[in-house]
């Protein structure tokens, strides 16, 4: 039998630029072409549910993984396939203690959607699925564990993020950053799906930090073109840009598939 691939794919400026909200028609018809040939396609992202079936095309995908990996949704039957773990309610209300005084504007996600008290946090105005709330509704999402990640405007000093021990923090661009527990990672999606498919060649494809440990536990592992050069390193191969078709040379070009 040929050999079958399970590819893992990052949504923001892999799959995607960061805040359009449709797949490119070249990019599903090549999809398409290789599920036919028996392969398996996963969106591997850290945007919330809502945020990711937001994107016009995504359907094309088999399966989603969300939130780090925490969630995983079979797109054929809208069925969700695994549940998150939240960060606990002390770990939240400290940090945002931290952020508050130095004036950082911040954002929480539950499993399908992004929500936030600042209505002036002018970033999450260009982002899909963005939910402008009260207070009332940030304190009963905290009560009841509802906050699986977090994100703020720019970046902690090392010290500071020493002082959450269980929390990752992962820098990304355009200057905001990331926030799940250690626990989650888009590795853990991708263990998932290799019990799922055993026999399968995992291929992960991405661009910024939060895909390194995809990278890590993938057998072939590819950066996009626009990737930094620390991001270029850690990968098995790189492919063009993503403006450049990156996503399908990777395809043809460098798996000959």
């Amino acid at each position: 039998m040929d050999n079958k691939y399970i590819f893992f794919i990052d949504v923001d400026e892999t799959l995607i630029e960061t805040g359009k909200t449709n797949l490119s028609p070249k990019i599903v018809q090549e999809i398409k072409r290789l599920k036919n040939d028996g392969h398996i396609f996963v969106v591997s992202t850290g945007r919330a549910m809502n945020a990711t079936l937001a994107i016009q095309g995504i359907e094309v995908f088999q399966y989603l993984s969300v939130l780090l990996g925490q969630c995983i949704y079979r797109t054929a039957d809208r069925c969700l396939l695994t549940k998150p773990e939240s960060i606990p309610k002390n770990v939240v209300l400290n940090l945002i203690r931290t952020l508050d005084n130095s004036n950082q504007f911040w954002s929480y996600k539950d499993i399908f959607i992004e929500k936030s008290l600042f209505k002036d946090f002018e970033s999450l105005k260009k982002k899909a699925g963005v939910k402008f709330i009260e207070k009332d509704e940030f304190l009963n999402d905290l009560n009841n564990g509802n906050i699986i990640q977090m994100l703020f405007d720019g970046y902690l000093p090392e010290d500071e993020e020493v002082r959450y021990p269980d929390l990752a923090f992962y820098k990304m661009p355009f200057k905001y950053t990331d926030v799940a527990l250690k626990t989650a990672s888009k590795a853990k999606c991708i263990d998932f799906f290799k019990t799922m498919y055993p026999g399968y060649i995992t291929v992960s494809i991405g661009d910024s930090i939060n895909d390194i440990a995809m990278f890590e536990n993938t057998d072939i592992s590819i950066a996009m073109g626009n990737s930094s050069p620390d991001i270029k390193k850690l990968t098995t191969y790189v492919t063009k840009n993503l403006n450049d078709n990156g996503l399908i040379y990777a395809f043809k070009d460098i798996l000959k598939l």
